[in-house]
C-alpha cells in the first residue's frame, strides 16, 4: 500500500482479499498516510456465503462508495471533497466524480475484474469503460485489478488473438490515452 500524490490529492489502493481480516491494518495505514481517496478491491471473502454490508465498511472522516457484488470494491473519499456517485453498471466496480477547480472534474474508479470472467463479462466490462470515457472528464484516476494476464502493460500489447476481449481492451485503453502509473 503505497500512497500517491498528484496535484495535491493523495490516493491509496490495495487489494484486501477480505476486509474483515485486514480492517485493523487498513485503519492504521489510513491514520499514518492520511489519503484523500482510498480504493479497495476484493473486500468480500472468496467462496463465502456471507458478504459484508456497507455499514461494516464505514471509516470515520470518509464518504463510502461501494459495490459489493462478487468480490466487491469500495472507495473512500475524504469528507469535504464533494464526491458524487456515478452509476456505472459494472460488476465489482465503483465510480464517482469530484469537482475540482472551475469546470475540471475528476473521475475516480475502483475496478475489479475477476480472472475467471466469461467472454460476455469481459465485453460488458470494456463497454462500460467505453461509455464512461466518452464523457471526457478532465482528470481520471482508475485504481484496481484488471486481471488481464495476456496484456503486457509495459509494452501495451496483448498476446491474445486479434478478436479476443483482452486484445480489444488494450486497443481501447490506448485510444483513451490512459497511463499506468504503478507497475
Amino acid at each position: 500500500m503505497k500512497p500517491s500524490t498528484k496535484n495535491g490529492l493523495k490516493c491509496m489502493y490495495t487489494n484486501l482479499d477480505c476486509f474483515n481480516n485486514k480492517r485493523d491494518e487498513l485503519i492504521a495505514r489510513i491514520s499514518e498516510i492520511k489519503p484523500d481517496i482510498i480504493g479497495l478491491t476484493e473486500v468480500n471473502q472468496k467462496s463465502s456465503t456471507w458478504d459484508l454490508t456497507s455499514s461494516e465498511l464505514e471509516v470515520n472522516g470518509y464518504a463510502l462508495f461501494c459495490n459489493l457484488n462478487g468480490r466487491g470494491s469500495a472507495m473512500y473519499v475524504r469528507e469535504g471533497l464533494q464526491a458524487v456517485s456515478l452509476d456505472v453498471p459494472c460488476k465489482s466496480s465503483v465510480w464517482c466524480t469530484i469537482q475540482l477547480n472551475g469546470r475540471d472534474t475528476l473521475l475516480v474508479a475502483v475496478v475489479y475484474r475477476s480472472p475467471g470472467s466469461t467472454a460476455s463479462e469481459n465485453e460488458s466490462f470494456t463497454e462500460q469503460f467505453k461509455t464512461v470515457m466518452k464523457r471526457k472528464y478532465s482528470h481520471i484516476v482508475i485504481m484496481g485489478d484488471f486481471n488481464y494476464p495476456e496484456i503486457d502493460w509495459e509494452l501495451l500489447v496483448s498476446s491474445a488473438s486479434a478478436n479476443h476481449s483482452f486484445h480489444n481492451f488494450i486497443l481501447d485503453y490506448k485510444d483513451w490515452f490512459l497511463y499506468q502509473h504503478v507497475t
